[in-house]
This record gives C-alpha cells, structure tokens and sequence, in this order.
C-alpha cells in the first residue's frame, strides 16, 4: 500500500463528553481548516515492564497522547477563531494570552494505491486540542518559497478509550461523507422548566419539570452537583420541605443533552 494524496481536514468543537460515551459536537457545519499539503501523526505510549526471577515478566504499552502537525495552504480568519479559540472581530483577529482552544474533532482522508487500486482511507480523531503553529515571513529571491499554515493538534482519548477510527472507500465522495458524518453535531434538548419557578414557596411546595423535546428524559439532582446522564430520572413532582437547588438537564435520542436549569427554592416565613 501507498499513499500518495491527503485532503479535506475538518474540525468541529466538542459541546459535550458524555460519560462513557464519545463526545458530541457542536450543532454546526464543520469548518475546513484548509487544503492540506501534510499531516504527521506522532503517537506517544506509556510503558511498564515487570521484570521477575532475573529476566522480564510482563511488558505493557499502551496509548498515552499523541499528536498531529498539520501544514495547509492557509487558515482563514474564521476559521482561526474556531480552531485557535481567538476573537474575530470584522476583518482583524485578536490572539489573546487568555485564547483556550476548544477541544474538537478532526478528520481527513488520504488517497492509496493498492494493487493498482485507487482507495480513499478517512482518519477520524474524536477529541483533539489545537495549538497555535510557528509563523515565518522570507524577502522574495530569485526563487519562490510558498509559505503555509502549521497548527499542532493534540490527540487524546475519549472517555470511552477510542483516540482513532479510519475507514476506506471506493471513492473521493464517499469519503468526504463519511468526514463530515464523524463531525455532525446533534441539536440540544429543550432546557427543563420548574413550575413554579425558583423563589420563595411554601414548605410542602412541589415542583413540577418539563422539556418541550418530544419524549425527553429529565436528570435532576438537588444536592448542588450538576445532573448527568446517570443522575437521578424525574417521574414525579418534587417536593420542597426546606432550602432547596435543582439543577436538571433534558436528555433525548438524537439530541445532545440540554443546557442546566438551575432552580433555588427558599421557605416562606
């Protein structure tokens, strides 16, 4: 196999890691961070070895990072401020000390040839982090030097263990489908409401929640820590015998989860 051929780098930033499961990104078109001229993938391991009896016992390695130094013709200003997390404003771009770069998606496919037979492989990382390449500005000579773009991209892996998925097609289509489906950020559910809403209630009160998704599951918790997807499911109406915070989130198929409500319930004198 060779390769001879890479193109179509796409990012988009992670809205949640769900525990357990991969992340899921932004309700959004991914953005191309360029036309890419190279990416080279750098795969850091973690060791152990267990040595016993004056000679080696067990030997362990397994991923630990790694890391993608990605070169493209050029990054346009909008895309910076997805990628590099900077500020766009109108035509300038304002890079900050205090810039975080989102953690993100990243694909790209590279064009093989295998027993004379052209094949288009996809290269998925679901959660990368992007920092910010070196820059060179050069005098034009007698020959022409073209500059381009160099963004570090950080792989880690997710919370269920994966850090890659590849996958090889028959066409160039095909594999531009299957980079953008990796990427498609789902819509979040309906943030819960609390009837009635947060404030001073009488002792006994109950509060009742509700999601305007269709067949969304209400998560809820009431001792301060922010509900997730394993948090208590809403069935009933809570009720209110002393000072009282809800925080909630709707969960639904097909959707992200919502936003938190954050409801604090006090007593009448």
């Amino acid at each position: 196999m060779a390769s001879f051929g890479a193109k179509y780098p796409y990012f988009n930033p992670v809205a949640e890691e769900p525990e357990g499961k991969l992340p899921v990104y932004k309700d959004q078109e991914p953005v191309r961070v360029g036309r890419l001229v190279k990416a080279d993938l750098t795969v850091n391991l973690a060791s152990g070895k267990l040595f016993a009896d004056d000679g080696l016992a067990e030997s362990v390695e397994e991923f630990s990072s790694g890391s993608i130094a990605m070169e493209t013709d050029d990054m346009k200003d909008p895309v910076a401020g997805v990628v590099y997390g900077c500020t766009v404003e109108g035509k300038m771009v304002r890079y900050n000390v205090g810039d975080d770069p989102p953690a993100g998606g990243l694909a790209y496919f590279k064009k093989l040839m295998r027993r004379k037979k052209v094949l288009y492989k996809g290269y998925f990382y679901p959660l990368v982090k992007a920092a910010l390449g070196n820059d060179t500005a050069q005098t034009k000579t007698d020959s022409i030097t073209f500059g381009t773009n160099n963004t570090t991209f950080t792989v880690f892996a997710c919370e269920t263990g994966d850090w890659r998925f590849t996958e090889e097609f028959k066409t160039e289509p095909e594999a531009i489908d299957w980079i953008k489906k990796q990427l498609k950020g789902k819509k979040r559910a309906a943030t819960p409401t609390a009837t009635p809403a947060a404030g001073a209630v009488a002792s006994g009160a109950t509060v009742a929640l509700a999601s305007d998704t269709p067949d969304a599951v209400i998560r809820y918790t009431t001792d301060g820590s922010d509900p997730t997807e394993t948090s208590p499911a809403y069935s009933s109406p809570i009720e209110i015998t002393e000072e009282t915070t809800i925080k909630a989130i709707a969960t639904a198929e097909g959707f992200a989860a919502s936003d938190v409500l954050e409801a604090h319930y006090t007593l009448t004198a």
